[in-house]
């Protein structure tokens, strides 16, 4: 069951729900923005001419405000289905809309989720009304908080275009404007990671503003939302990538204070999870963020080089529990994904879903050990390769984190070889591909025995086109004994030879 948060941001949140309307600046809280951890994804969709449904002044509700106080807060966040475009190439979620027939069974995760957000791009051009009237009345019914994420900035003619987190206000005001013509009412806004890719983003047309003067946006955005919805709270997602410097991302929540007049409620980390060292980090931070009264939040998801839903849900159970698990969870949980899986949000009972993976959270966190993936031989074995870049040594394949890998820093031919420690017997082994760009390769797996003397057998060779994350995989056809020395071969790839991880198990 749920308990409650400390004093100090159970006030503050508080605070933020019964003043949020009369405050001089904008009251702040935080969601999370779709990325590949951290999100490089650009907006797939085009402004929609303005002749949906007309603008509504905002339904006054006569239930009591949604109850914030839940320690963890779960959030939960379905991909819905939305087009295919550059940097998605899946639809989401296909049974995303029988969440909210009247009859849905959300199992034990509908009496734990405290917030349910709905993407900005959904709710602004792709949702039709009765389904938005469909999910304010799902969401009143079982209590639940209504949000959505948001790009708060506004792009100028030189810098900003089609880049996250500058959706802006035109986009934000018709979020709102629908929401209020179904008859709901918003209760959150999670801003699309405005300063990332307001200040440190540095691709194409970046605007690399400073977060005073970011901060000065989302007031304006703020400003903007609450003529439609005064009581509404305007929270915060950031991306941190791997080699982010997460002081930086302290220093922006001490800007915006400064300029906004209060602190952030809270701030959602999108993490790249191949950043070595990241449990500690989030620790860092969510210190600092209780030093300034913001809570800190985390999501939480599987690798895309996950095979099935059911190896993408163990990824996700092991960076629940390594960042806190049951004992001590980052304040704010977000059970959310902008990959390709999981493919289903119900039943909520016997499958692979994120209803039963959310049920299993509420009904005992520790429970999610049992879906770890089996023992894997080759984590934390001896590791040598023909060359590496700096930084992304052989022992990052085998760290036993499909975040991390090991890249050579050059082409074709180049290999990684593994050591197991003894001979073992072998069931399978998954190679998880870390290749830009896509294209044909050709791979050789071959192993040896204990013996320093032995020659090299080819065990499996893998000749395809081949993108990352994907996952190359050799059964033999019965368990092959005796294995102690892995190497992979690439004879040619189109990029730089490297792989996330080099997994082997024991036959079942």
């Amino acid at each position: 069951m749920a308990t409650s948060r400390s004093d100090t941001t159970l006030v503050q949140i508080a605070l933020a729900i019964a003043l949020a309307g009369c405050a001089p600046g904008p009251t702040v809280t935080s969601q999370a923005g779709p990325s590949t951890g951290p999100s490089t994804i650009a907006p797939t969709h085009s402004p929609a001419p303005a002749t949906a449904e007309p603008a509504a002044a905002p339904t006054t509700r006569l239930d009591p405000p949604p109850d914030l106080t839940a320690d963890p807060l779960i959030w939960f966040a379905p991909l819905p289905p939305l087009s295919i475009g550059p940097g998605r190439p899946y639809t989401g979620s296909d049974d995303f809309m029988s969440l909210f027939t009247p009859d849905a069974d959300w199992g034990p995760s509908g009496d734990r989720i405290d917030v349910f957000k709905l993407y900005g791009e959904w709710v602004a051009y792709k949702a039709t009304l009765p389904e938005l009237q469909a999910v304010v009345e799902t969401l009143r019914r079982r209590g639940i908080a209504l949000a959505v994420e948001a790009g708060p900035l506004d792009a100028t003619s030189t810098c900003g275009q089609g880049i996250e987190g500058f959706a802006g206000r035109e986009e934000g005001l018709r979020i709102a404007n629908r929401i209020s013509a179904a008859g709901g009412r918003l209760d959150l806004i999670g801003m699309d990671e405005p300063w990332y890719y307001g200040h440190v983003y540095d691709g194409p047309r970046a605007c690399h503003w400073s977060p005073e003067r970011i901060a000065k946006g989302v007031v304006d955005f703020v400003g903007a939302i609450r003529t439609v919805y005064p009581d509404v709270i305007v929270g915060d997602t950031e991306a941190v990538t791997r080699d982010l410097d997460p002081d930086r991302l302290v220093a922006w929540l001490d800007a915006y204070r400064a300029v906004a007049g209060e602190p952030l409620p809270f701030v959602h980390l999108d993490l790249d999870f191949g950043r070595p060292g990241w449990p500690e980090m989030v620790a860092a931070l969510r210190a600092a963020g209780e030093q300034r009264g913001t809570a800190v939040g985390l999501i939480v998801f599987g690798d895309p080089s996950d095979a099935t839903d059911a190896a993408w849900f163990g990824t996700a159970a092991v960076r629940i529990l390594a960042a806190g698990g049951a004992d001590d969870p980052p304040e704010h949980l977000l059970f959310q994904s902008w990959q390709d899986r999981p493919d289903l949000v119900l039943p909520a009972v016997g499958a692979e879903t994120w209803t039963w993976f959310i049920s299993r959270y509420s009904t005992d966190p520790s429970s999610l050990g049992e879906l770890l993936p089996p023992p894997n031989l080759a984590t934390g074995v001896g590791a040598r390769a023909s060359a590496s870049l700096s930084g992304e040594g052989p022992g990052r394949a085998v760290d036993g984190d499909p975040g991390t890998g090991w890249n050579a820093g050059t082409s074709p031919p180049a290999w990684i070889e593994i050591d197991l420690g003894r001979g073992q017997t072998i069931g399978l082994v998954r190679l998880r591909v870390q290749q830009h760009p896509a294209g044909r390769t050709d791979h050789r797996l071959l192993g040896r025995g204990p013996g320093t003397s032995g020659e090299w057998v080819e065990l499996a060779r893998f000749r395809e086109v081949t993108e990352d994350p994907q996952s190359l995989e050799w059964r033999p056809a019965a368990p092959r004994e005796g294995i102690r020395y892995l190497r992979v071969q690439t004879v040619a790839s189109p990029s730089w030879v490297a792989w996330r991880e080099i997994e082997v198990y024991p036959p079942e």
